[in-house]
């Protein structure tokens, strides 16, 4: 395996960063889908059945 000098390993560094940055926001996103179509309503199901006889 070549030697990577300090600016490749700081440009290699940066961009795995500004990936992983990207996949994050992506599963943030995902998430608030999620949360937003399935958590609050289901939360808001259960609260209306518990108040129910």
């Amino acid at each position: 395996m070549a030697q990577m000098s300090l600016r490749e390993l700081l440009m290699v560094s940066i961009l795995e960063s500004l990936e992983t940055r990207k996949e994050t926001q992506a599963l943030k996103a995902k998430i608030r889908a999620l949360t937003e179509h399935v958590a609050i309503p289901l939360t808001k199901e259960i609260k209306i059945g518990a108040r129910s006889p």
